[in-house]
Formats: structure tokens, C-alpha cells, sequence
């Protein structure tokens, strides 16, 4: 089940009995919540290790290779802190109800294929009698013995990888369960115009020749071709069908997804942070073990993990990298990454249509192909693969995109007219915006994350109740979540931006988001005029900052973004903004941003951003 419906059954009323709340009394430090890594492991949930090769010596990452005095170590200091290795069949189980895991369970995972899996760690596990589960592609195992292997595009020798029979033998002892990690979709394929390749199991091809993308039926077909021979394969070298879909690179497609589960697969998993939940076993995270991390690094990286880091977010407008010159536009795609290489984000929100000539008209242009607006430029997917490619860190990408204020035309009912907003109530417009999401997440295969921006929920229907509108709003938001997610995986989070209106407080507003959304943004704007309906003042931010806080974890999914322009679009001081980051630092928000970023201009200064993002430009 989608977490935002998850969301949901934490309860509206419930939220909402917060907001009439006092403000938290002092709490003794000896009376407040410990942090995640000093409380109780969590129950039926299992710290994932993704290993690839082991190698004696010179750990090659271009396989993602662990020296094997160091993985030796890593499964000491499991041992001795207790961590208990489980198997799938445990975790399937506890899955069920029908039994419990133990505390501090760990599964260890293998991906590829790699001799190494055969000649080092199966003696290992069979010596310890743990569990395991591996992973090989189907095209490399198949490949015969004195062929070189064609490894993503490269020859690599043969014994370099293990064999079926070698396979058989392991599944037979009991201890490693076999998992696909598909056919032969451990590759990339041309993904855009600008020549960007892409996972083969998460991207729609596109067509050089042609000019068009693969559609999404195609690329179904695609996968399940994929899908059958790797399941056919492995039934008959193991005896049984593969359970388990990992998928290559940790790319998630739904759609792919969905076809993985018409073959009976009852786990898959990626390579995202955190902890498997028995409950969410299609959208198994793994702590991914790259670049030979000696025990200390392996350590930090494995108790951290389920810690949430707070988000330090901003937004890339891609009206700013736009430019008809091809040339010129790439040489602004590289400042956007040269810049948020040194601002280095967690989250990172592209906004990725055409901002209107004019306040109060509908957005008419996107930057990626659909078939509901016109194409501006197809640079949305180049941009944000670019980020990914080229940044030596890992930010989450959101898509910003237009919803009730995109272009419906003429027939479609209005809720208002300045600014321009399509009714959330209309079935036409429901179904022109499922079509403008669903292609906006077909055409970025790494998108993570959706924003709703204010004309998602700011849109007011002559003749309908607030109540109900907010309601329809609500709905559609969930509508369009759900498009995303099922192309792009279960894993795509939503941030919706707060609009409080005359029915309702900013607590309520809040409360009503968090039942739709992983996220609620709240916007400050410290340089709109009074009145304007923006947070202009600290007193006013107090407040806000308060009604937060009574909410059941309001503050651990609420983000405070502060805006670098006024509503007339009058740019505000880089101090200023600095200083509103630090007031808020300074009283325990958790989630920052700002907004927007010019990467053109190289603002804003990013000493006056120390507080946000690194303590290194502290001065």
C-alpha cells in the first residue's frame, strides 16, 4: 500500500485535535525522545547489505568490489554486535504473521553474479551457517564457458562469473536463496536527444532515427520479455521459481514493478536508504557497500541508516537554462550542476514547465513530451540526469509541474479566473492531468519526488463549500501521486505547499496536507508586503513555527523554504535570507531550503547559506 495512504490512517481528526493544543511545555532532557540509534530495533524490520564482488586485492569498483579482508571483518563486527543474519523464508513469514524476526536482523545480498560469491563468501556462509540471497544476470551466467562476457557494453573473462551449475549448488545448500536481477536489462539505453543513457529497466528508449520515445505499452512489453526468460531460467536451474526482483543499478520502474508481480515475484529491492519493512517487501531499501569502506566507514554507514537526514532543499528553474542555442543551453545545464555541486542539497526541486508571459494565465509549455501541453524543449530529463551523473554526492529530485493552472482549454470549467485555475471537480481535467503526470514521471526514469505547488490547493469554485473543495483538491492530489508512483515506483515521495485560506487556520491547513503527503512545505517570504498573505515577520513565523509543533510530528515532515523574491519578483538580499535560515535553525526546525537558486548569477552567496547546508562555509 502507497505510504500515503498509509498517511491516512493516522487520521484527519486526530491531526487536527493538535491544533487547538497548547504550546509544548519544557521538556527535562532526561524526559525527551532518544535519538533513533539509542532506542529499541524496530520490530520485523532487517538492515539489507548489498555486496557485489569480493576481491583479495584491489578491489575493482567498477564491479563495486569489497576487499575481502574487509567484507571479513564487516561480518565480525556484525557477529559481534549481535546483528542475527535471516533468510528470505524468515522474512516471508514474518511478512505473513506467522512468526517474528529476531532483533537486529541483517540480510545479506549479492548482485551480479560474480565468481567471487562462489570461491569466497559460500565458504563463509556455509562455515557460519548464514543465509543469504544472490542475484545474477541471466545473459552473463548464460554466456559459454571460454566466451568473453558482455558486461554492460565491455568483454570481461568468463570465469570472472560463476556458472548455473555452480548456481544449483549453492541453492541446494540451503542457505542462498537465488534472486533475478533480470535477463539482460543490466545495461543502459539511449534515454533523450542529448544522448544521455539511462537504466534498461527503468527508461524509455528513445529512437535517434525516429525522433520519438519507446510508449509505455512498448516498454511493458519490453520488461516482460525480460521478466519471462529470467523466470524461466531460474526455475529450471534452482527447481523453483525466483521469489525476489533486484532490480540493476537499484532503478524502480512501476510499471516494471507491476509486471514483476504478475510473475510471482513477492520481494524487490533497490538500493535506497533505510531499513526493510516485513509489510513493504516490494520496495526493499539496501545499504548499498561501495568503494571498499574499511570497518569504520562500514560501521557509521550501517548504524546511521535508519536515521531520517533533514532535508536541505532548493529549486533549479529550468526558464533559467533555456536558451534556443543548443550550445548555450548545455553550457547552463553545466553551471546548474557545477553549482549544486558546491551547494550540495539533499533534495533538489526542478520546476520543470514555462512560466507564464503574465500573472493570471495558464502555463502553456513543459520541458519534457507529453501529450497535454506543448514541449518547450525536451531538457527536463537531461537536466536532472545530469545532476545524478555528475554530482559525487546523491540528492533526491523533485518535479515540479503545473496542475490546476496548466492550460485545459476552453471547454474546461474554471474555478477562477486571476489567477487562472481548471476545476479539480471537472473529469476531463482529471484526466488530462493523470496524462500530464503519468508522461512527466515516464520521461525522468531518476525522478524521486513530486511537488505540488499552490495551484494544486489555492484554486477557490464559486458555489462549492470550502470543505468540498478542499476535499476534490485532496483527491486529485492522491490521483496524480498515484500516476507518478505507477511508473515510476513506490518509492517517489510528495511535498504539497501549505495555502491556508479564511476556512481554516494554518494548523488545520498543515494537518490536511499531511494526511495527503509525505511532506508539507510552508513558504516565507520576507520580503512581501504586509497583507500579502505571506510570512513577513518573526512573530508571524513564531506563530507558524508553533502551530507546527502541536501537530503529531509536524515538525519531522514540515519544511520551511525560504523565498529569495517577492510576489513582484523584487530579488531580497542574500543576508537577509541568511539570517531568516539561521532564525529558524536557531529554533529547531528541521527541514530548510531556499528558493530559487541562480546558478547563472552564482546566488545566492553561499556563506550566507552556512547554516543551511555545510559547516565548512561558516565563518
Amino acid at each position: 500500500m502507497n505510504k500515503v495512504f498509509r498517511l491516512l490512517s493516522v487520521g484527519l481528526l486526530a491531526a487536527l485535535s493538535g491544533c487547538a493544543g497548547q504550546h509544548p511545555v519544557f521538556t527535562p532532557p532526561l524526559e525527551r525522545p532518544l535519538a533513533v540509534r539509542d532506542t529499541p530495533w524496530p520490530r520485523n524490520q532487517v538492515l539489507v547489505l548489498a555486496y557485489h564482488d569480493i576481491m583479495d586485492s584491489e578491489p575493482d569498483q567498477q564491479y563495486v568490489a569489497t576487499r575481502t579482508a574487509n567484507f571479513i571483518a564487516q561480518m565480525r563486527w556484525l557477529q559481534v554486535n549481535h546483528y542475527v543474519p535471516v533468510s528470505m523464508d524468515q522474512i516471508f513469514a514474518a511478512s505473513e504473521g506467522k512468526s517474528e524476526l529476531p532483533e537486529k536482523a541483517v540480510l545479506l545480498t549479492f548482485d551480479d553474479g560474480y565468481r567471487s560469491m562462489y570461491d569466497r563468501v559460500f565458504p563463509i556462509l556455509k562455515r557460519n551457517h548464514w543465509p543469504a540471497l544472490f542475484a545474477p544476470v541471466g545473459r552473463w551466467i548464460d554466456t559459454p564457458e571460454g566466451q568473453p562476457v558482455d558486461f554492460s557494453g565491455k568483454l570481461r573473462p568468463r570465469d570472472k562469473f560463476v556458472t548455473w551449475d555452480q548456481v544449483r549448488e549453492m541453492s541446494d545448500s540451503g542457505l542462498v536463496e537465488i534472486g533475478s536481477h533480470t535477463q539482460d536489462l543490466h545495461h543502459g539505453v539511449l534515454a533523450n536527444p542529448q544522448g544521455n543513457v539511462e537504466p534498461a529497466a527503468a527508461a524509455l528508449k528513445y529512437d535517434p532515427v525516429t525522433k520519438r520515445y519507446e510508449t509505455l505499452e512498448e516498454f511493458r512489453q519490453r520488461i516482460d520479455r525480460d521478466v519471462s526468460a529470467i523466470t524461466s531460467t531460474l526455475t529450471r536451474v534452482d527447481g523453483k521459481p525466483p521469489r525476489v526482483w533486484v532490480w540493476p543499478y537499484g532503478a524502480a520502474s512501476g510499471i516494471a514493478l507491476d509486471v514483476a508481480r504478475q510473475h510471482h515475484y513477492r520481494a524487490a529491492m533497490t538500493l535506497e536508504d533505510g531499513l526493510l519493512d516485513v509489510h513493504n517487501l516490494m520496495n526493499v531499501p539496501r545499504m548499498l557497500v561501495a568503494n571498499d569502506p574499511d570497518i569504520d566507514g562500514f560501521v557509521a554507514n550501517a548504524v546511521q541508516l535508519q536515521e531520517h537526514p533533514p532535508i536541505r532543499s532548493v529549486r533549479v528553474d529550468l526558464d533559467a537554462i533555456y536558451d534556443p542555442d543548443p550550445a548555450q543551453m548545455e553550457e547552463n545545464v553545466g553551471r546548474v550542476v557545477q553549482r549544486l555541486s558546491e551547494v550540495q542539497p539533499t533534495v533538489i526541486i526542478v520546476k520543470g514547465f514555462v512560466s507564464p508571459a503574465h500573472p493570471g494565465e495558464p502555463v502553456r509549455e513543459t520541458y519534457f513530451p507529453n501529450h497535454v501541453l506543448p514541449m518547450k524543449a525536451d531538457l527536463f530529463n537531461r537536466t536532472v540526469h545530469q545532476i545524478h551523473s555528475r554530482l559525487l554526492f546523491d540528492p533526491r529530485v523533485y518535479a515540479w509541474i503545473p496542475t490546476l493552472a496548466a492550460e485545459q482549454g476552453a471547454a474546461v470549467p474554471l474555478c477562477s479566473t486571476s489567477p487562472y485555475r481548471a476545476s479539480p471537480f471537472s473529469p476531463v481535467v482529471q484526466r488530462q492531468l493523470r496524462t500530464l503526470y503519468r508522461d512527466m514521471a515516464a520521461s525522468v526514469p531518476t525522478l524521486e519526488g513530486v511537488m505540488f505547488d499552490e495551484d494544486a490547493s489555492d484554486a477557490v469554485c464559486e458555489g462549492e463549500s470550502p470543505a468540498r473543495l478542499a476535499q476534490a483538491q485532496g483527491d486529485l492530489s492522491v490521483q496524480l501521486s498515484d500516476e507518478v508512483r505507477a511508473v515510476r515506483g513506490q518509492d517517489v515521495k510528495t511535498l504539497q505547499v501549505v495555502v491556508t485560506g479564511a476556512h481554516e487556520t494554518a494548523c488545520q491547513a498543515v494537518a490536511r496536507t499531511l494526511t495527503h503527503h509525505d511532506h508539507a512545505l510552508l513558504r516565507l517570504s520576507p520580503g512581501a508586503r504586509e497583507g500579502a498573505g505571506n510570512v513577513v515577520t518573526h512573530a508571524q513565523a513564531q506563530a507558524l513555527l508553533k502551530t507546527v509543533n502541536e501537530l503529531p510530528n509536524g515538525m519531522a515532515r514540515t519544511l520551511f523554504e525560504v523565498e529569495r523574491q517577492t510576489p513582484a519578483g523584487k530579488v531580497i538580499a542574500d543576508e537577509q535570507v541568511g539570517k531568516w535560515l539561521v532564525w529558524l535553525a536557531n529554533r529547531s526546525v528541521i527541514h530548510l531550503g531556499y528558493a530559487p537558486d541562480d546558478a547563472q548569477a552564482n546566488r545566492p552567496v553561499l556563506r550566507n547559506m552556512a547554516p543551511l547546508f555545510e559547516s565548512r562555509w561558516q565563518e
